[in-house]
């Protein structure tokens, strides 16, 4: 089915709905970069391989939430050896979001996890440029008085900016993009 059609599969499913009471509509839509990342402390003692994702969503009847985000894996080389999960996440100082053209945000993040491992503390200044063609991606249900849909939307980007990880630099590595998901359910 062509992603075009998907609105007017909407409008035609909602004229119906017009003689029965209260319809109900859920929706969301959310945006964001993501870039990976790669850090080894200064004394080549401690590996951090991860993932920093800007985004916002917003929910029907909500305000938008905006997050600066991180998640990967952390190596402790010269102690234990042990390799350990880390995510953090918080509200950036600074951002500005242009759907898939451009994002920019601006934060700090204290990443770690609840067993215990070491945190870690990372300052963000990031911007991501849109290039190339956006691809789409869709799909249209529906049941018995529901309809659901989905949309996604992805462009390649290129990455600027400084990343640091405990106040020494990261290198951004290829393959940054720009995302964006709009879905919903209608029931009548």
């Amino acid at each position: 089915m062509r992603i075009l059609s998907v609105p007017i599969l909407l409008c035609l499913w909602l004229v119906p709905s017009a003689a029965h009471a209260d319809p109900q509509a859920i929706f969301s839509t959310g945006g964001g970069g993501v870039v990976e990342f790669d850090h080894v402390s200064s004394d080549g003692c401690v590996h951090t391989h991860g993932q920093i994702f800007l985004g916002q969503v917003w929910n029907s009847g909500s305000a938008p939430l905006t997050s600066l985000a991180t998640t990967g894996l952390r190596e402790l080389r010269c102690t234990t050896g042990l390799v350990y999960p880390f995510y953090g996440s918080g509200p950036p100082d600074a951002t500005t979001l242009a759907g898939l053209a451009f994002i920019h945000g601006r934060g700090h993040i204290h990443a770690g996890n609840d067993r215990g491992d070491p945190p870690f503390d990372m300052e963000v200044d990031l911007s991501w440029f849109g290039r190339g063609p956006v691809t789409r991606t869709g799909n249209v249900d529906s049941g018995d008085g529901w309809l659901s849909f989905v949309l996604d939307e992805a462009r390649a980007a290129l990455t600027a900016g400084t990343l640091s990880v405990d106040g020494t630099p990261a290198t951004l590595l290829p393959g940054a993009r720009l995302l964006r998901r709009s879905n919903g359910q209608l029931q009548r």
